[in-house]
């Protein structure tokens, strides 16, 4: 076995959070540091980190607090979509860094990172549970959401969980789904809502304002040549974020402290102007300054209106002054920045 333990801080300077990180590969028991002997587990991919997966981690914690002993998740790296279907594209909400911080901001102590390869893939549920979770990892408790899947051919269910990990004395607790309205908290849900452009209901799912993360590329200043100067992005392929306008809150970090922009974003390929890649184009309000290689995170607050080809410049430069009084009313009425800035001196632009 490989074993890497490092503490993960993020780019993110002023995020005041860190946590463990540990990438197995199954082998020998005596790989586990022993800082994590005993602890309560939770299992799961966890893409997001949303309020159904932070029920489970509430739960962890409160049982770890309890019992005086550590918290921690099992994840699969790479997502098993990545295994399983290397060519399909798909778009993970939460890359492996930004998963990280939004786990440690659950107040959880440490990452186990398992490798999910061929070995892991073709291990049947019985064996996941007795060799990886009780023979490696150590664990004293397992927490799962009710519609945990895992072994080969996803043949292992809760129920199945419970029955193996009493023979080994371990206790298991299945956490019932969270509902936002008439839907289930669910990775795929909030992927369709984003995919839709209706960011305002992923964030409730989520619990925070669903972002992005990025270095500022130089564009074709197209905006600034209408006197709209944007900070630009490429994001991943696999994300499929609905092309249009939205408000939006733009996050620096101005030495080591967190600078937040209220500002107008579209995503999309620019039909006006001949576009073919996507690119996201940030307007920051009352802010003049050069952003290029800047890392910035943008969230997302809510939808404007969908991208479309204008005519001529004039009409496209009267949607977009249009376009920046709605989003700053909307960010207005929003209030306090995501969640996952709570507790962090802020800094308005």
């Amino acid at each position: 076995m490989v074993l890497f333990v490092f503490i993960h801080k993020g780019f993110l300077t002023w995020v005041t959070l860190r946590i463990v990180v540990i990438m197995l590969i199954l082998g020998p028991e005596d790989s586990v540091p022993a800082s994590c002997f005993g602890g309560i587990l939770a299992l799961g991919n966890f893409d997001g980190v949303h309020r159904g997966h932070q029920a489970i981690f509430s739960c962890a914690r409160e049982i770890g607090d309890k019992s005086g002993v550590p918290v921690g998740v099992v994840v699969f790296v790479p997502h098993p979509h990545f295994f399983f279907r290397p060519q399909v594209p798909f778009f993970l909400l939460t890359p492996d860094e930004i998963k990280f911080e939004r786990l440690a901001a659950c107040g959880l102590d440490f990452v186990f990172c398992l490798r999910f390869d061929s070995k892991l893939a073709g291990l049947g549920a019985e064996m996941f549970i007795a060799r990886v979770l009780i023979a490696q990892l150590k664990a004293s408790h397992l927490i799962v959401g009710s519609n945990f899947r895992f072994g080969k051919n996803r043949s292992g269910d809760p129920s199945f969980l419970e029955m193996i990990a009493a023979r080994f004395d371990v206790d298991v607790t299945i956490i019932a789904p969270v509902s936002e309205g008439e839907d289930v908290c669910s990775s795929s849900k909030i992927r369709s809502l984003l995919s839709s452009g209706r960011v305002a209901f992923a964030s409730r799912a989520l619990g925070y304002d669903w972002f992005v993360r990025g270095h500022v590329v130089e564009g074709a200043r197209l905006g600034r040549a209408l006197g709209f100067p944007t900070a630009n992005m490429r994001l991943p392929s696999d994300v499929t974020l609905a092309y249009g306008v939205y408000a939006a809150r733009v996050f620096r970090n101005v030495n080591g402290m967190p600078i937040r922009h209220d500002a107008v974003v579209s995503f999309g390929i620019r039909p006006t102007f001949g576009g073919e890649q996507p690119f996201l184009e940030s307007h920051l309000f009352d802010f003049s300054g050069d952003l290029y290689n800047e890392v910035i995170q943008v969230c997302f607050v809510d939808f404007i209106r969908s991208e479309r080809f204008f005519k001529n410049r004039e009409l496209l430069i009267n949607q977009m002054g249009n376009d920046c009084l709605i989003a700053r009313r909307i960010l207005e009425c929003k209030g306090e920045s995501s969640p996952l800035f709570c507790g962090i001196a802020m800094q308005d632009s």
